[in-house]
C-alpha cells in the first residue's frame, strides 16, 4: 500500500519497516534531484540522530548503518514548502512497480528532450554552413 507522506512525516510509521523509492530530474543537463532505488528501510524518530531533519518527525535508515540517513523530503523545499517526498510503500512489489513507472515516464520525457536538443543543434549546424 502506498503511504501518505504527511502521515509518515507526522511519525505514524515510526518503528516500522517500509519501502521507499524516487527517481526525478529537474533538468536533464544536471544530475537527478533524487535517485533512490527501491530500498527497504526502517522509519526512525528524529530523536535517534544528531543530524538535522526538516519538515518531518522521522527519517529512514537502510539496515543498521548509523551513517545511513535518508530524509523524507528532497532539497527543493524552502520556508513553509518542504519539497517533494519520497514514494513510500509497505510492500516491495508496489515500490518496484512505482519505480518502474517513474523510469518509464523519465524515458519518455528524455526522448522529447533529446529530440528538441537535436533540432536545436541541426539548426545551429545549418547556420554555421
Amino acid at each position: 500500500m502506498k503511504l501518505d507522506h504527511k502521515e509518515v512525516a507526522n511519525g505514524k510509521y515510526i518503528g516500522q519497516e517500509l519501502w521507499i523509492c524516487d527517481y526525478r530530474y529537474n533538468d536533464f543537463n544536471n544530475k537527478p534531484i533524487r535517485h533512490v532505488h527501491p530500498t527497504k528501510v526502517n522509519c526512525l524518530s528524529i530523536s535517534e540522530t544528531e543530524k538535522r531533519v526538516y519538515y518531518s518527525e522521522c527519517f529512514f535508515r537502510e539496515g543498521i548503518k548509523k551513517s545511513s540517513l535518508i530524509r523524507l523530503y528532497d532539497n527543493t523545499g524552502y520556508r513553509m514548502y518542504p519539497g517533494i517526498a519520497l514514494q513510500i510503500f509497505t510492500t516491495e512489489e508496489e515500490c518496484r512497480a512505482e519505480y518502474s513507472a517513474q523510469k518509464k515516464k523519465l524515458r519518455e520525457e528524455f526522448a522529447k528532450y533529446k529530440e528538441l536538443q537535436l533540432r536545436i543543434l541541426d539548426r545551429i549546424e545549418k547556420e554555421l554552413q
